[in-house]
């Protein structure tokens, strides 16, 4: 028992002894702070703002990289994509032909004009993509779905029916290509009457 009593009373002392150090501890502290001027406490938060601050553009530095990084290797792996799609589409222009003609080869008022008939999109198609993996267009002035022999017809009743046939060609084709590769084509007027076809 006497012994509990005197280490019950050593170890209350020891606490006692902690109690008036970390008092001490704390007024020293608060004795700095209160020492410390208006103008110190300032420049110390102006200090600690800065240093948040370079943190924060840091991180921003580091996450526009990475962002940057990221669009980037997203872009080669459009490119790649692109790539390849295209050439399967060379090797494979077989698929979705079409038979169509050149402008022409009608005949108007006993006059002959001269076409081609019996034209396969087949040998078309592997040219206009090789266009697009050069990043490139084509022309594609004067083809047509279907050119009929039109005799009697005047020069307007022509054109009208050139215009749906070519319109028909366009369609046909983008569609082809579409099939081909997943991408439809841009088909666009060019001046002079012709019409290009792009990626």
């Amino acid at each position: 028992r006497r012994e509990n009593v005197k280490t019950a009373t050593f170890s209350g002392k020891m606490t006692s002894a902690a109690q008036e150090l970390a008092q001490a501890a704390l007024d020293e502290a608060l004795s700095a702070t209160n020492a410390m001027s208006k103008e110190g406490v300032i420049e110390e938060l102006r200090h600690i703002h800065s240093s948040i601050d370079k943190l924060v553009a840091s991180k921003a530095s580091s996450d526009e990289a990475v962002l940057g990084a990221l669009l980037g290797f997203k872009k080669e792996i459009q490119e790649s994509s692109k790539i390849q799609r295209l050439q399967f589409g060379i090797a494979n222009a077989h698929i979705g032909q079409f038979t169509y003609s050149q402008e022409g080869d009608w005949k108007l008022y006993g006059r002959n004009y001269s076409g081609k008939h019996g034209l396969n999109s087949k040998d078309l198609v592997p040219s206009i993509l090789m266009s697009f993996l050069r990043d490139q267009g084509i022309f594609i002035k004067g083809f047509v779905t279907n050119q009929e022999r039109f005799d009697g017809y005047d020069d307007a009743v022509l054109q009208a029916r050139n215009k749906a046939s070519a319109e028909a060609f366009h369609s046909k084709l983008c569609e082809q290509i579409y099939g081909l590769v997943g991408t439809k084509p841009r088909v666009t007027q060019q001046k002079g009457g012709g019409f290009g076809i792009f990626y």
